[in-house]
């Protein structure tokens, strides 16, 4: 994709980046710069005068980060692209920080699991909570789990995982996600930032299954201090039960 570089060269300033450098400099800028995708996993920036590479980005597609396709979203001020990758889904890109705008999930194929999350309020304190969703969790057949917006179907990945995910549950409270799979380890995430708040090692087969307990809070401050379980069951054919840091 050739993006023009009038348009960047106007935010570079309040921009950081290699690229976002190289334009404020105001030197030989040439009229557009050219983005690449390929087999490496990575989406490539070049001056198209020297064919010097100017930045990189490692691709944050699953299936090993494979492109597809790359396309300009902004014919005029060349500041958004969008990527395809072999995982079917669309990662829209803002330059020139090259950082990660949204994604979209298209055409998943294989889906093994999937679950929403539950969200809790408490309108007044007699009353029991009030449950909604507005996201859900996805498995494919990839190293990715996607939380997933249930108006539109926007998508955020959880990036950790070095092989197919395979096992996925959600805290009754709806704030803590489990993920395990082929790399044997289990992650658990916040629902809430999408980080990983701690990684558990210990089976020597693939995490095949994966339960929090199923009790909901009865308040707001009901689970406060007290432990978290996770059960997990492995193709090593073992079972560990596993008590997780305490919520403040």
């Amino acid at each position: 994709a050739a993006l023009p570089t009038q348009g960047l060269e106007q935010v570079c300033s309040s921009s950081q980046g290699k690229l976002a450098q190289w334009l404020s400099k105001g030197k030989a800028i040439p009229p557009y710069v050219i983005v690449t995708v390929g087999d490496a996993s990575l989406l490539k920036v070049w001056n198209p005068i020297n064919g010097v590479c100017l930045c990189e980005h490692a691709s944050p597609h699953a299936a090993t980060g494979l492109f597809r396709h790359v396309q300009s979203l902004d014919v005029t001020g060349g500041s958004k692209v969008v990527t395809i990758g072999e995982d079917a889904n669309l990662i829209v890109w803002s330059l020139p920080e090259l950082s990660i705008e949204r994604t979209l999930m298209g055409n998943t194929g294989e889906v093994v699991h999937v679950q929403l999350i539950p969200e809790f309020s408490w309108p007044t304190e007699d009353d029991g909570p009030v449950v909604t969703a507005s996201k859900f969790m996805c498995i494919t057949n990839d190293e990715h789990p996607r939380l997933v917006n249930c108006k539109g179907f926007g998508t955020k990945f959880l990036q950790g995982h070095t092989d197919v995910v395979i096992a996925c549950d959600v805290s009754a409270d709806g704030q803590w996600i489990a993920t395990g799979g082929k790399d044997q380890g289990i992650r658990i995430w916040s629902a809430t930032t999408c980080r990983c708040a701690c990684i558990l090692a210990g089976h020597a087969g693939a995490v095949s299954c994966l339960s929090f307990p199923k009790k909901r809070p009865k308040n707001e401050k009901s689970n406060t201090g007290h432990p978290l379980w996770l059960v997990s069951g492995s193709q090593d054919k073992t079972m560990k039960l596993w008590e997780l840091p305490r919520r403040e």
